[in-house]
């Protein structure tokens, strides 16, 4: 609430009173009476003294000088003489804010070469003339620290990325749909994995945009930094993509597409990011959410040749063999390390709204609390800011709760549905609550607010139970494939 001005709050005193910083006489001290001193005149020199340094010591108690001016911090930086020292001591653990503060830390300088150096490697682009009738479209740096799981820095990454928000629809792109893996999807093939003691295997491709080939005319300025001599006029004409421009996506998910075909995959019917090779040694599942692909099967060997293909072909570039769920996670998932891990990213960034939704891909209890609250994120207030803090609260003390995928059991998918009717005055709307088991494991859950308003309660279960059994024939459909 706003206060009136001039009113008695921390900060703000009266010039008055004598809790001011603007007031220069002491507080709980008595100045000596000129009589007194007068007294004195004909005592000794010392009393004298001593009386001169008293007042002296109460008058410079507090400084009223007045403030000579303003200085943003850039501009004190700019004019310390261990500046250098000061911005590394910055970017040390923190990112860039642009190009200007990046170039005085060896470590993003060394970033950004490594960036060029992987577009030019990639061919890219062309540096050409623009051709009349186009416009260019500029770039800037976005820089990005990455950590290992104890928060220790273990790379700097400068990623050059396009303002893609200035293209138009059918003048610089056209189709921008790419298909990626649901995460439902994402925690069946983990959860078949568990249940045959199957390996799961994780590939990340470096820069995989920057692999996709373009059909369309696209024209980008050159990169600050990175302006060739002499032909400061011309501009890179891009054979392949960028980051952020809106047809990369489609751009490397075709081409990935078209290399897994050739490897002898099919795509799913009812999940275009899953490909799957059936031959008489064994099978393989694939699952692609981006660049990322989980690889598992029950042969061993197509395993590990898969991967060395992959490595090896020139079309996609470097393919990193990471760590995630482990090799060897044959009977236990347990993501208790990832919310513990989540959660340190919450506290961090307790700003961002956006983090609770993501703990509720691994936590079905928080689904219906995360909803609620998220049904607030345009215009929150004190109540809902406190709703979050107490979910974080329910976070930190259960970070050790965790999904267990069972080795062995059996086949079946079991659902539960629920509603309910007239509990949201807010909107009317009736709440649809559900979740899906394999294995006696949960791998679908949702809760959401209905699409209409029902006028039953039974009206409402219905809306539920049908929400579950369209969720229960897609899992059901998948896992046959």
């Amino acid at each position: 609430m706003f206060e009136p001005e001039g009113a008695n709050r921390p900060g703000l005193t009266d010039p008055t009173s004598p809790q001011s910083p603007i007031n220069t006489t002491p507080r709980n001290t008595t100045l000596p009476d000129p009589s007194s001193v007068n007294d004195h005149e004909e005592g000794s020199d010392e009393s004298c003294e001593e009386i001169q340094t008293q007042m002296l010591t109460e008058e410079d108690t507090y400084d009223d000088t007045p403030p000579q001016g303003w200085k943003s911090l850039a501009d004190v930086y700019d004019e310390a003489s261990f500046q250098n020292e000061i911005y590394n001591l910055l970017l040390t653990e923190g990112k860039p804010l642009n190009f200007k503060e990046a170039t005085r830390n060896i470590e993003w300088e060394e970033a950004m070469q490594s960036g060029i150096a992987s577009i030019e490697r990639n061919r890219t682009w062309e540096l050409t003339d623009l051709p009349p009738g186009h416009r260019p479209i500029g770039l800037k740096w976005v820089f990005k620290i990455k950590r290992d799981a104890s928060g220790t820095i273990t790379k700097h990454k400068a990623r050059l990325v396009a303002k893609g928000y200035i293209q138009q629809h059918s003048v610089d792109f056209d189709e921008v749909f790419t298909p990626v893996a649901r995460l439902e999807t994402v925690r069946l093939i983990l959860a078949l994995t568990a249940q045959r003691g199957w390996e799961v295997h994780h590939l990340d491709v470096k820069s995989a945009f920057l692999h996709g080939e373009f059909k369309e005319a696209v024209f980008v300025s050159q990169p600050e930094g990175f302006i060739v001599k002499g032909k400061e006029r011309k501009v890179y004409k891009v054979a392949k993509a960028l980051y952020d421009l809106k047809q990369a996506p489609r751009a490397w998910n075709t081409k990935l597409d078209g290399v897994l075909k050739e490897y002898g995959f099919q795509k799913c019917k009812l999940e275009q990011a899953v490909y799957t090779k059936q031959t008489r040694e064994g099978s393989l599942v694939i699952g692609i959410y981006v660049d990322d692909l989980i690889v598992t099967g029950n042969n061993m060997e197509k395993i590990l040749q898969f991967k060395k293909q992959m490595e090896q072909n020139e079309r996609l570039g470097p393919t990193f063999i990471l760590p995630w769920y482990g090799s060897k996670t044959k009977q236990r998932w347990n993501k208790s390390e990832t919310n513990k891990l989540c959660y340190k990213g919450v506290e961090a960034s307790k700003h961002n709204s956006g983090l609770p939704q993501l703990l509720t891909h691994t936590r079905p209890d928080l689904s219906y609390a995360v909803r609620y609250v998220s049904g607030y994120m345009q215009a929150p207030r004190a109540a809902h800011q406190q709703a979050v803090k107490q979910i974080l609260r329910y976070v930190k003390g259960s970070t050790e709760m965790g999904i267990h995928y069972q080795h062995n059991g059996d086949n079946k998918l079991i659902g539960f549905s629920d509603s309910s009717y007239l509990v949201d005055m807010d909107y009317g709307k009736g709440t649809t609550g559900l979740v899906v088991f394999f294995n006696d494991a949960p791998v679908a859950w949702n809760s959401q607010k209905q699409p209409t308003v029902a006028l039953s309660s039974c009206e409402a279960e219905f809306m539920a139970a049908t929400s579950a059994a369209c969720q229960a024939i897609w899992l059901k459909g998948l896992l046959a494939e």
